[in-house]
This record gives C-alpha cells, sequence and structure tokens, in this order.
C-alpha cells in the first residue's frame, strides 16, 4: 500500500475549505441582518459540516473543534435560543480563525490565535460541551443538522463535475494553439498563392490566344507552314496550360475549404483555452460584502454593500491584479466617503451608508465601478489642499475646470485628511492605484463626483493581458512590438532640431529633454538606418522617426526605422529555450503572419542607457549603412514559434535564413544549397538534432559547416553528446539571450 502525502493532501483540503469559507462568511452576513430561515441555516450547516469532517480526516484537530462549535452556534439559532445578530461577530471571527490556521503548516498551530478562548465563546453561546479533538468529527450528527447526503444527492451533481489543472498545463495548452493559429495563417497565405498561381495561368492562356489572333491576321490566308508550326505549339500550350489550369483550381479549392474548416476549428479551440483561464469576477468581488462590513464596524459607520455583474469573466491574472487597487478604494470610500450615521440623518441622507461594486464588459474592455453615496469630492478643498502642497499656484486653481479638479487626487503625495489612520492613508494614496492599474493592469481609472451626493471611480481594463495595445515600429529592419501605455508618443525629428546634454544626445519633449539613443544599438542588431544619431551632426536634415518610451519615472528615447501601426495584439509566451530572452516579453502575429517579438520595456529602458553610456562623447558624422555580402544560415527547429523569432533574430543580424523543422528535412536543404552555419535544437520528430549533425561531420562535402545546438535539455550527457557528434557550440536554455546567440553566429562564420 502507498503512503499517503500528507502535504499535498492538506494543500487540496487548504483549496476546498478557502472556498468553503467564503460560502460562511456570506451566510453569517445574511444571519447578522436578519434572514435566518431555513435556507440559510441549511446551507451554514452543509458548509460547516463537511468542513469538520474534512478537517477530522486529515488531523487538523483545531480547525475540527471551530467547525464543530460553528455547528452547535448554528443548532441554536435554529431551535431560538441563540440570537443571529449577537452570534454573528463569533461566528466571522470563526471564519477568521480557521482562515489563519490554513495559513500554517498542516493548519495545526498558529501563534497568538486563541483557540481556547474561541472555542470557550463558542460553547457559552450553544450552551453545548466545548469541542476538541479529532472524535468530534462523528459527533454532530444528531445536532439538528441537515441531513448527510446519499448516493442520490452525490449522482445529481456528477453533471457539474469538476477537475483542477495547474496553470502551467494551462498556459502550455494555450501556446500548442498559438502554434495552430500561426499553421492557420501560413496555411492562408499558401492557399492565396495557389490563387495568384490560377491568375497566373488565366494571364498565360490569354496572351497566347492573343498570339494566336495576330499569327492569323498577318498570315494573310497563305499556306505557312511556318505559321502553322507556331499555331500547332501555342494550342499545345494553351492545352497544357488548361490542364495546369485544372489542377490548381482543384487544389486551391481544397485547400481553401481545408482552410476553412481548420479557421472555423482553431477559433473554436482557441476561444475554448481562453475561456478555460477566465473566471467570474465573483472571485474577487465576493469578499467585500465581510470587509465592508468588519470597517464600518470599526469605523463607527454602517455601511450596506450592492454587488453586481459578479458573472463578468476575467483572465485569473486581471482577478490577481484588481484585489489590492479595489481594496484600497473601497477602504478609501468607507472612511472618506460615506459620512456618520449621525452626520448622514443631519444631511436628510438614510443613516446607512450605500456602497455599490459593480462590473460590466464592452468588448474587450471591462469596466469596474466602485460607488459611495457618501460626501463626495468638494473641489475647494481639493484646490486648497493641493495650493497648501505647492502643487498648483493659488492662480492656478482659480482658473481649473473641475474634472481637472479631481485628476488632482491622483498626484503623489495628496490628501485632504489632517492624520493618517489605519483605515486609509498610510502614506498611499489614489495615486498609487493609478499608477499600478496602467502598469500592471494596463488600465486607466477614472474618477466622477458630486459634493455631498457620490463619489464613483472605475477602473477601465483589459479583458485580458493577454490582449494589449501596442505600437508596431521597425527597427534595424526588424519590426517589434511595445505596449502601448508605455509609449509616451511617437515624433519625426530633424537633426538640428536635436540638443546636446551632458554630452549625449536629447530631443524636447513638452519642453523637457528627453536622452535619445538609437533602438538598433540598444538590441544589438544591425543599423541600417540613413542617420547615426549617436553622433554629431552634418547639415544634412532628412527627418527619422523617435518613439518616447516611459516606464514610471524612467524615460528615453528611441530613433527607429519607422512607426508601423498601432493595433490591439495577442501575446504569446514563449516557449524554452527563449521564455527568458532580456528584451523579449513575448511574441505576436500579425495579420500577413509575421512573428513579431514584444519588447519588455524595464530591458528596452536598461539597455538603452547602458547604449547610451557606450555612445557618450563619440565623434562623427551621418552615414549610411554599407552593404555587405549575406551569410547564409539554416534554422532546425520543430517549434513554429520558435522557428519563426529565431529567424527574425538571425535575420535581423544581417544574415540569410532558411528553416527545417526537423533533422531529414534540413539535410535535404543542405544538399541544394550552400551554407555557412546550421543553428538546431535536439528534440525533433523523425531526425533529432544529434543524428543529423553526425552525418554531417560525416560528409566531407558538409563536415565543415559550423553547428550551433541551443535546446532546453542541459544535462552533462547531453551536452557531452552534441560534442561527441561535432557541434561546435552548444547554448542550453539558462545561457541563452539574443546578444550571445548573434557573438556566437559571428564568431563561427568567418
Amino acid at each position: 500500500m502507498s503512503r499517503i502525502n500528507r502535504t499535498e493532501l492538506f494543500e487540496c483540503f487548504k483549496t476546498e475549505a478557502s472556498e468553503r469559507l467564503q460560502r460562511l462568511n456570506d451566510g453569517v452576513l445574511l444571519l447578522e441582518k436578519g434572514q435566518n430561515d431555513d435556507s440559510v441555516l441549511d446551507a451554514l450547516f452543509r458548509e460547516a459540516h463537511t468542513l469538520k469532517g474534512a478537517a477530522g480526516m486529515i488531523g487538523c484537530e483545531e480547525i475540527c473543534a471551530i467547525a464543530h462549535g460553528f455547528e452547535d452556534v448554528l443548532g441554536g439559532i435554529k431551535t431560538g435560543g441563540v440570537d443571529p445578530a449577537l452570534a454573528a461577530g463569533v461566528l466571522f471571527r470563526s471564519c477568521d480563525a480557521i482562515k489563519e490556521l490554513l495559513e500554517t503548516e498542516g493548519g495545526r498551530q498558529c501563534p497568538g490565535l486563541d483557540v481556547e478562548g474561541l472555542l470557550g465563546k463558542l460553547s457559552d453561546l450553544s450552551g453545548k460541551e466545548r469541542r476538541r479533538g479529532r472524535g468530534t468529527q462523528n459527533s454532530g450528527i444528531d445536532n439538528g443538522g441537515p441531513e448527510r447526503p446519499g448516493k442520490a444527492g452525490a449522482s445529481s451533481r456528477r453533471g457539474d463535475e469538476t477537475i483542477r489543472v495547474s496553470i502551467d498545463k494551462l498556459d502550455n495548452l494555450a501556446n500548442t494553439v498559438g502554434e495552430l493559429v500561426i499553421s492557420r495563417v501560413k496555411l492562408a497565405g499558401n492557399v492565396d498563392v495557389l490563387r495568384q498561381v490560377s491568375e497566373i495561368v488565366r494571364n498565360q492562356n490569354r496572351v497566347a490566344g492573343e498570339i494566336c489572333d495576330y499569327v492569323k491576321r498577318n498570315n494573310g490566308g497563305d499556306h505557312d507552314t511556318r505559321s502553322e508550326e507556331i499555331m500547332l505549339a501555342l494550342n499545345r500550350y494553351k492545352e497544357s496550360n488548361s490542364d495546369l489550369m485544372e489542377t490548381v483550381l482543384g487544389a486551391y479549392g481544397e485547400q481553401h475549404d481545408t482552410t476553412c474548416r481548420l479557421e472555423t476549428i482553431i477559433d473554436r479551440l482557441d476561444g475554448d483555452v481562453t475561456a478555460l483561464r477566465m473566471r467570474p469576477i465573483a472571485a474577487v468581488f465576493d469578499v467585500f460584502p465581510r470587509i465592508v462590513r468588519d470597517l464600518a464596524e470599526e469605523y463607527g459607520k454602517t455601511v450596506d454593500i450592492e454587488i453586481e455583474g459578479g458573472d463578468t469573466e476575467l483572465d485569473r491574472t486581471m482577478l490577481e491584479g484588481i484585489k489590492d487597487p479595489l481594496m484600497h478604494l473601497m477602504r478609501n470610500s468607507v472612511d472618506h466617503g460615506v459620512e456618520s450615521p449621525a452626520e448622514r440623518k443631519e444631511g436628510g441622507k438614510p443613516e446607512r451608508g450605500h456602497i455599490k461594486l459593480s462590473a460590466s464588459q464592452d468588448g474587450y474592455r471591462i469596466f469596474v465601478t466602485l460607488e459611495d453615496d457618501g460626501r463626495g469630492i468638494d473641489p475647494e478643498r481639493i484646490k486648497h489642499a493641493a495650493v497648501q502642497k505647492g502643487m498648483i499656484t493659488a492662480e492656478a486653481a482659480g482658473k481649473m475646470p473641475y474634472d481637472e479638479t479631481l485628476r488632482l487626487i491622483f498626484i503623489p503625495g495628496f490628501s485632504t485628511k489632517s492624520a493618517v489612520t489605519d483605515i486609509s492613508g498610510r502614506g498611499v494614496g489614489t495615486d498609487v492605484v493609478k499608477k499600478y492599474v496602467e502598469d500592471n493592469l494596463h488600465g486607466q481609472v477614472l474618477v466622477e463626483s458630486k459634493k455631498n451626493e457620490y463619489t464613483r471611480f472605475t477602473l477601465v481594463l483589459p479583458l485580458t493581458l493577454a490582449v494589449t495595445p501596442s505600437v508596431i515600429v521597425k527597427t534595424g529592419g526588424q519590426m517589434f512590438a511595445i505596449p502601448a501605455h508605455s509609449v509616451q508618443l511617437g515624433i519625426a525629428v530633424c537633426p538640428d532640431e536635436l540638443r546636446s546634454t551632458d554630452g549625449k544626445l536629447a530631443v524636447s519633449v513638452i519642453d523637457c529633454s528627453v536622452p535619445l539613443v538609437k533602438m538598433a544599438d540598444a538590441l544589438a542588431l544591425p543599423d541600417r538606418a540613413v542617420h547615426d544619431v549617436t553622433k554629431p551632426f552634418s547639415d544634412d536634415n532628412q527627418r527619422f522617426e523617435v518613439v518616447v518610451v516611459e516606464n514610471g519615472s524612467r524615460r528615453l528615447a528611441f530613433a527607429i526605422d519607422e512607426i508601423v501601426e498601432e493595433q490591439d495584439i495577442v501575446v504569446k509566451r514563449l516557449a524554452p529555450p527563449l521564455d527568458d530572452l532580456e528584451f523579449v516579453a513575448g511574441v505576436t502575429i500579425l495579420e500577413k503572419g509575421e512573428v513579431v517579438p514584444i519588447l519588455n520595456v524595464q530591458g528596452l529602458l536598461d539597455a538603452g542607457e547602458k547604449s547610451g553610456q557606450r555612445h557618450a562623447g563619440e565623434t562623427g558624422s551621418f552615414t549610411k549603412a554599407e552593404d555587405e555580402p549575406k551569410r547564409n544560415i539554416l534554422i532546425v527547429e520543430d517549434s513554429l514559434t520558435t522557428r519563426e523569432l529565431m529567424k527574425n533574430i538571425v535575420r535581423s543580424a544581417g544574415y540569410n535564413v532558411d528553416a527545417a523543422s526537423d533533422g531529414l528535412e534540413a539535410l535535404n536543404i543542405v544538399a541544394g544549397k550552400d551554407l555557412d552555419l546550421i543553428i538546431t535544437d535536439i528534440e525533433m520528430p523523425r531526425m533529432n538534432g544529434f543524428d543529423m549533425t553526425q552525418r554531417l561531420k560525416e560528409d566531407p562535402v558538409t563536415r565543415d559547416i559550423p553547428v550551433i545546438i541551443v535546446t532546453s535539455l542541459f544535462l552533462d550527457e547531453e551536452k557531452r553528446r552534441g560534442m561527441e557528434v561535432g557541434a561546435d557550440a552548444y547554448i542550453k536554455k539558462g545561457d541563452f539571450d539574443q546578444t550571445k546567440l548573434v557573438e556566437t553566429i559571428n564568431r563561427l562564420v568567418v
């Protein structure tokens, strides 16, 4: 018999218990509001009873005892012996205690948590004997709770069965679908080629017919053997073309139908995989009723919360990201927004404050709104605070419109509070919320308010971080995508508009000087641009394009070949060994099938700053890049995404590139083409990289072609095997980056 893995068992229990705790919290909130009917109590009994049993089975005695005491109190409420409003506080504390225990190792010990005191309070409320130990797990069968579900109940839930799947598996599945999407785009391109071939054949037939007509017209009816031969040849040519046309059109029709079917299947698969990553926003919203209740109690207020749109779905990454911003805004609503009961009564409002938390979807955007019916934002108070802190002048404040006044609350350090409280403040304001939402979630924060009536914050978010607005640029002959939220602006600049600051070039952006470097230099790409903008200038005033990239307080201007377009892109994660490239955060596929790297803005700025330091103080003038003979390189890789990205990297380094999907296809290419270097993966269908390299090195004709092995395999025996078969270089995942690959190629291609 295999031994039980207690650690894995507890992690499984922890996940289940967290979900049950949320439902217990929701139920106790209803009890506190007076909704203590049988349906509410029965639901709470089921959750507490199941939690108690599971905790007892895995040896979590503290949790088991608390859950049993919870059950006893519910029994007292059901029989009328316990006031639910009075019991709510202890029941909430029980939920909190279980949550704390779940965060400990094995759920058994929690320093600072008075479990005995809590069990005493539960016992005092219910009038039952205090519960401890594993033996309690079966002692609550006759406590007035609902009957245990039998086999019929279990059978009725079969249709809603679920399984837990690791996030890594979902991500791998998404990457596989990405490969299919790329293949679909390429196949559609091939279908279009067949259509073009059919047009060419049709035009050839037309030209042949015109030649026949010309020969007839100029023959004059006389017998001319040569003309007849020409006519016969042209007719045979037209017949042959007709056969070719029929074949091409048949292939085109079949491929077109296949492509259409594949598009439907892949689109459906892509949608299903995306749906697997989506979760209802209720997973975040559901914690706020309890939070608002606790905050209101602590701050001496009474506040109700209304939740709408909980079924609106977001990518799991977005869900994790919105928790903290919403938490801070919610605390602000309770602290700054909703007035005390006395203030509200004096102002003619209901004593209970009201907060509404809602979500809705519009296309690829999600709107999360938090609105309270409190005191609103006083524009005069905002202006006064901003003037006092030196953020604006009194004259500017007097002319400032209301909408612009509201935006002052997003300035770092702004606050109208004279003292910091435990509920909000702590030196962290709405500026932090705004920055986090913009930088991490690629969204916006909007604010609306009316004095003494309401304040409404709206988070405008993308549906998923997998789709993001981006600016497509070209530099060094290669296209790249930059997330649009990091691009301050794009401009065309003349050399005489540049300035020099501390020996470095800069461009003027809104009356500020921003350092200027070439993106091609930062990315270690060959510079094919006409101008060398890192050096002093001649009289050549030809304009060149610049993008200003920012991340927080960091800004750099990058000279590029051109700004191609701005569009929403689908982000695809990279598979090993390309998943840790310094400058690349992922790839996207454009409409025409181009695989375009998405730049990591932080890495780009780091590289740009280093590039600026290297070129500071250099002298020279604008120069045109010299054309050099290109060498031929073959990339052998079975992953289409990896193959296309590596093709882009190598092509951008100034080489001609061919590609093969396995070793056998590569050998066929080698037989018909002069190659200067081969880059290969190891694990591939039909023929792996080791066998291919050995075949090449055993052939006198191809043994001098350098071979670089790039793979995620990193065991010493794999590396030794690579060297034994004659590989000239071995780059493993941990060592791989774009610069290292290009440097290795340059070293081997002489």
